[in-house]
């Protein structure tokens, strides 16, 4: 087994052990996760990352909100229906004939890669888990202008992996929800009530879907029961697409509020959603006043990130199908192929 940094030559032991150098593990840390590797029979095992100095409030909204905090609940990982969908490569063990099947990590990725190759490495039939209990204490970013350049280029690398695998991020989403905030936005800068009336509607809609599947039990169900089941499961979609809408687009509603004012109470919702859903999936220990200005700033930096590496993405792609197009023609047929002897 063997502790790998970025200018150390990997030998041949069986197990590879990865942790950044801004981090420190629990005196146990590499047993526990050797154990479980052993044990399970999996490929991959990562433990938990928390703050090494969970101090001030950009310290303590990452050691409870960071992407590397994966949360106390273990299981299976990038598989479908798993709620986690990679293991953080600062506190990672890779089965070594794993790790050389797929071909590592991906070179020239400066983030993302841990992502990326557990992908690999589940698409290659090889089983990944989270374990907490192994945990590792990251020495955070609590500085905003690095804290804000983090989130930035995190959500780039964001950009690059839908580029190259779209059919993880297929299915993301509610339609229904969407159309109802795209009516609900009309109605506000249009003043038309019958416009936010058909908003409602859809989100309505939302919360039947269910029943088209679950129609033969439904006459069988206690009915306040199917109304709490169908509430929380409307009120997930909610948060859920709250949380996205919040992360993804946060960047450009300054612009918008201030060319429609209108649109201000909904912009409200949207956030209160995203950051209750943030909050319910995290559970962070601190304040709700710092946990909200963290999630805030954390929006508008992943916002803008994702805006910039989705047109570098997009333009990329388009620049090459441009150029294939005028500069490499396929040749004129010449007959037969002719034998290099």
């Amino acid at each position: 087994m063997e502790l790998l940094g970025a200018d150390m030559e990997v030998n041949h032991t069986p197990v590879l052990a990865f942790i950044d150098s801004d981090c420190v593990p629990q005196p146990d840390w590499l047993e526990r996760l050797v154990s479980v590797l052993e044990e399970s029979g999996i490929d991959a095992v990562a433990g938990r990352v928390l703050g090494l100095a969970p101090e001030g409030l950009l310290g303590r909204y990452e050691d409870g909100c960071s992407s590397l905090n994966l949360g106390p609940r273990g299981g299976p990982v990038a598989t479908p229906g798993a709620g986690l969908s990679y293991l953080p490569a600062c506190n990672l063990l890779v089965r070594r004939a794993a790790f050389e099947a797929v071909g590592g990590f991906r070179l020239g990725l400066r983030l993302g890669e841990d992502v990326e190759f557990c992908w690999r490495l589940q698409a290659a039939g090889h089983g990944l888990f989270y374990y907490p209990e192994a945990g590792v204490r990251h020495d955070h970013r609590r500085r905003w202008g690095a804290f804000l350049r983090r989130k930035r280029d995190y959500a780039r690398s964001e950009a690059w992996l839908r580029r190259n695998s779209p059919e993880r991020f297929a299915g993301r989403g509610s339609l229904l929800l969407r159309l109802a905030l795209g009516f609900a936005a009309a109605g506000l800068v249009f003043q038309m009530p019958a416009v936010g009336v058909a908003a409602g509607g859809l989100v309505l809609l939302e919360g039947l879907a269910p029943l088209r599947r679950i129609r033969g039990a439904v006459a069988a169900w206690n009915p306040p029961t199917l109304l709490m089941g169908l509430g929380r499961r409307l009120s997930a979609a909610l948060l859920l697409e709250g949380r996205s809408l919040t992360r993804y687009t946060a960047a450009f509603w300054p612009l918008a509020l201030l060319t429609l004012p209108l649109l201000w109470p909904l912009a409200v919702v949207i956030f209160a959603l995203g950051a209750l859903g943030e909050w319910l999936a995290k559970k962070p220990s601190i304040s709700p006043a710092a946990f909200l200005i963290g999630f805030g700033a954390e929006c508008l930096a992943y916002s803008f990130g994702f805006a910039v590496g989705w047109v570098r993405e997009r333009g990329a792609g388009l620049g090459f199908r441009i150029g294939n197009f005028f500069y490499h023609k396929p040749a004129k047929s010449q007959g037969s192929p002719k034998r290099i002897v």
